[in-house]
């Protein structure tokens, strides 16, 4: 029985190693998915920090800049599986430009989200690297005030007023502990 080589295209673009294994090799569907058990596995890992666990690893530049690079890798991936299923689907048999053209559209429809993603994530960082630093000494202002010292609070009469005696000024800290930019 023929396989069609758009349909092979299009179940490795919805899961890499779906369109090997339409195309009647098994071996190759297995190495072609085996990448989704590291994905599967890493989002487990992600989830199992609970709620705040994952809020704090949104808000690390870094985390983020790794999830960009693990969005790329998964982009190529199902682009390389999708094209690969549509190579092997299409062995011994006349391509047509219909198909490969249905491949094209199908593999920018596939992009799309993936890129997106990249987008939002890099904005994302840029936010996070314009509100904060990660410590006073990345402040430019050198002059500018740890927030450690305590402060001292006179009333009208010159006293100092005790319910303000030696309390430290704690500057606003983000989950991850980085100091917001002086006039955020």
């Amino acid at each position: 029985m023929r396989r069609h080589p758009f349909v092979a295209a299009l179940l490795s673009a919805l899961i890499p190693g779906a369109g090997q294994w339409y195309a009647r090799d098994p071996y190759r569907a297995a190495i072609v998915f085996s990448p989704a058990i590291l994905v599967i596995a890493g989002t487990y890992g992600f989830a199992s920090r609970g709620s705040f666990g994952m809020a704090e690893l949104l808000v690390q530049p870094d985390f983020l800049t790794a999830m960009l690079a693990v969005n790329g890798f998964v982009l190529v991936w199902r682009i390389a599986a999708s094209l690969d299923a549509y190579v092997l689907a299409s062995r011994g048999s006349q391509r047509s430009t219909t198909a490969l053209v249905g491949v094209a559209v199908m593999l920018g429809i596939l992009a799309v989200p993936q890129v997106v993603g990249w987008v939002y994530g890099a904005a994302t960082i840029s936010t996070l690297n314009s509100v904060f630093v990660a410590s006073p000494e990345d402040i430019d202002d050198p002059g500018r005030s740890t927030g450690t010292e305590p402060i001292h609070a006179a009333n009208s009469t010159g006293l100092i007023d005790p319910a303000f005696v030696d309390i430290p000024e704690v500057p606003p800290a983000s989950v991850r502990n980085l100091i917001f930019r002086e006039g955020l």
